[in-house]
């Protein structure tokens, strides 16, 4: 950036010593100034106030004493003209006397106000017009020696007042900058309102998505939809779900029990599984189970069941079934959506590490008992049938699910359900095919769950998260308690905190984005150029102010007339404080 001083002829050297000059102007004259007061007061002010004290009310009291003179004169008139009319002549002479003695009075009080008040008036104009002649002389004074002095440092001055407005300029585009920083502070903090919740809510231990999910109620699963989505938008999930993998491995006594629980983890997990493999779930399974609910007889295949029916027709039909289920299953592998495949991967990886003989029965375990099962056993609640399902119409699909699911674990039926041995040769006949599947399945590059989220930030943000935000508040006293229950009762407090913050920014208007993003801190500092003149002002002394005295001043500044010099001149002051004045 081009310094200041370079674009107004002004050197960071020389801005302390013109500050300085511009002092001693000043101060000389605020000095002229001052003796054109104490002249003001002098041949102005006090003459005025001594000749209204003296000569003004001498005249007054003349003619106070006239007014008073004029009184008796009316009394002793009005006294003798009842002695006229009483014909006593001895009151008549008392009352004649005593009206003469009056009036006498009267003429002699009349002349001496008379007097008074011309002499007043006599020399009041001729002695005001001086005095004022004195007051504009010394006005003219003042003026001429102070244009004098100006005049002087006008090409000081001309520049001075360039780079102030230059300075001007350069701070205004600081308060804008400032100001744009302020306007895009509030924006993000807006914008991002929701992210401490979205921390919580991705906390590792799921202890508040566990109090939300405990205390929702009949709302659970909407509720836990809404989480994943969530945690989806912002690229949690995975993360969640693979930390709940490990440590359900690490707690597990077994490998049997592996995901038969029902934690938090589990939840996510299944939720997650179903919402993402949705579409998956239609191009693989939803023509089949169309198929089956269409026709749901001659799969009975229980003779306790089965009634005049040909159990073992019904379960060729069984078996048959169940093969196009399997087969539609092994063949689409290449629509598998890649979440799927990663979670697999990393749940046989840390399986193996505590029961190496389940490597292919975790991996079963988890796509058939989370996914697979749950949508052809339900698939009214999974979005794949309209309608609902009577007792007849679910059967078929029960016995499928049991197939498929011994199949995946490679557990084939025993004494506990007889009447489906015959399947074990279903079992024995596809597991070779089932075991490709799962290291298929599996065989994806660590991360690689590149994907499109099931809905965006701003999506979430607009809908799912102020629902969970309101849910919160509104259970927050039950969370609350499973909380403490759980032995979290840190979590209250912060919890509690940030959902008043939502609840107040829930109620304002969303700020509009600003135009444009501000410049780094960096930028929002004072400049260099300031920083340098600065500098430059606080290192000059009055060394400096004599240097210009003894060069610059002879040049620009002639000796004043002998009239025209001011009474006194202040001495000059140092540059520093003067220019962060100027700065301000």
């Amino acid at each position: 950036m081009k310094e200041f001083g370079e674009e107004v002829g002004v050197t960071h050297d020389e801005v302390g010593v013109l500050l300085g000059e511009m002092y001693r102007i000043h101060k000389s004259i605020e000095g002229m100034r001052e003796h054109f007061k104490g002249k003001v007061t002098k041949h102005l002010i006090e003459p005025i106030e001594k000749f209204v004290a003296t000569d003004i009310s001498h005249a007054r009291q003349a003619k106070d004493e006239y007014r008073n003179a004029k009184i008796q004169l009316d009394a002793a008139e009005s006294s003798m003209q009842q002695a006229c009319k009483s014909s006593n002549p001895v009151e008549m002479f008392q009352a004649q006397t005593q009206y003469h003695y009056a009036h006498r009075k009267f003429q002699k009080r009349l002349q001496y106000a008379t007097n008074a008040v011309f002499d007043v008036l006599s020399r009041k104009d001729f002695e005001i017009i001086g005095f004022f002649l004195e007051y504009i002389r010394e006005k003219e004074l003042l003026v001429s020696n102070s244009m004098v002095e100006l005049n002087q440092f006008d090409d000081f001055a001309k520049r001075m007042r360039t780079y102030a407005e230059e300075c001007g300029k350069h701070q205004q585009a600081e308060r804008e900058a400032r100001a744009l920083a302020r306007s895009w502070t509030i924006y993000e903090r807006y914008r991002t309102r929701y992210h401490p919740l979205v921390k919580m809510l991705s906390s590792p231990d799921l202890h508040v998505v566990n109090a939300i999910c405990v205390t929702s109620g009949a709302d659970s699963n909407t509720v836990l939809d809404s989480i994943v989505r969530v945690l989806d938008a912002h690229k949690e999930t995975m993360a969640i779900i693979k930390l709940g993998i490990t440590r359900e491995v690490e707690q597990t006594s077994s490998a049997g029990s592996l995901f038969r629980g029902n934690s938090c983890a589990t939840k996510l997990m299944s939720a997650f599984t179903r919402m993402t493999g949705h579409a998956y779930l239609v191009s693989t399974l939803k023509h089949l189970i169309d198929d089956v609910l269409s026709n749901p007889d001659g799969y009975e295949v229980d003779p306790k069941k089965a009634k005049d029916e040909d159990v073992a027709q019904n379960m060729i039909k069984l078996k048959g079934t169940a093969q196009m289920f399997l087969d539609s299953i092994l063949d689409s592998l290449s629509e598998c959506p890649l979440p799927f495949r990663d979670m697999g991967r990393h749940l046989q990886a840390e399986v193996v590490k505590r029961f190496p003989e389940n490597k292919h029965s975790s991996v079963g375990g988890f796509i058939f008992l989370r996914f697979f099962c749950p949508a052809i056993l339900s698939p009214d609640s999974q979005g794949l049938y309209t309608g609902s399902l009577d007792t007849k119409q679910r059967r078929p699909l029960i016995l499928i699910c049991k197939a498929l699911q011994n199949l995946a674990n490679g557990i084939k039926f025993g004494s506990k359900e007889a009447f489906l041995d015959e399947l074990n040769n279903f079992i024995d006949v596809n597991t070779a095919d089932t075991i490709s599947f799962f290291d298929a399945l599996v065989d994806c590059p660590p991360n690689s769950a590149d994907y499109t989220p099931l809905k965006t930030l701003d999506e979430v943000e607009s809908t799912e998260l102020p629902h969970i935000h309101e849910l919160l508040v509104k259970n927050l006293e039950k969370i609350a308690k499973n909380l403490v229950q759980n032995q979290q009762r840190e979590l209250i407090p912060d919890l509690a905190s940030l959902l008043g913050r939502l609840t107040v920014l829930s109620k304002v208007d969303p700020p509009p984005r600003p135009s444009s993003k501000p410049a780094s801190s960096g930028d929002m500092g004072p400049s260099p150029e300031l920083a340098a003149a600065s500098t430059s002002a606080e290192g000059t002394s009055s060394s400096s102010h004599a240097a210009l005295s003894s060069s610059a001043s002879p040049a620009r500044r002639p000796p004043l007339p002998a009239s025209r010099k001011p009474l006194s001149r202040a001495p000059s002051a140092p540059a520093q404080g003067i220019y962060r004045q100027v700065g301000q």
